[in-house]
């Protein structure tokens, strides 16, 4: 989990119709993108999409979260910056619905 953008068919769906393993590869790379440790970051009309989508649902949200938790274990990044980083700076730019 979190290769470089294996999941490439995923940039082009709706977050509504992506597996949760699919959901955190690309919410990863958009984190990555935003701290420096990538160029290879999300279009805007798809990290658009992922944050609207999570911030109105959640559920989604917190399951996505817990494997993002869990896959970041030995990568050297911070579960507590990447969790602040999904709710204010990710998702919190976005109404929930």
């Amino acid at each position: 989990m979190l290769a470089p953008r294996s999941v490439e068919y995923a940039r082009y769906m709706h977050p509504s119709e992506m597996s949760a393993s699919e959901i955190v590869e690309v919410l990863h790379h958009a984190y990555e993108a935003d701290i420096g440790l990538t160029i290879d970051a999300p279009a805007v009309q798809e990290r658009a999409a992922l944050a609207d989508f999570l911030a109105c649902h959640p559920d989604v949200k917190a399951a996505v979260w817990t494997l993002w938790r869990q896959a970041l274990q030995g990568k050297g990044i911070a579960p507590d910056d990447a969790e602040y980083w999904l709710n204010q700076e990710f998702t919190g730019l976005y109404p929930q619905g």
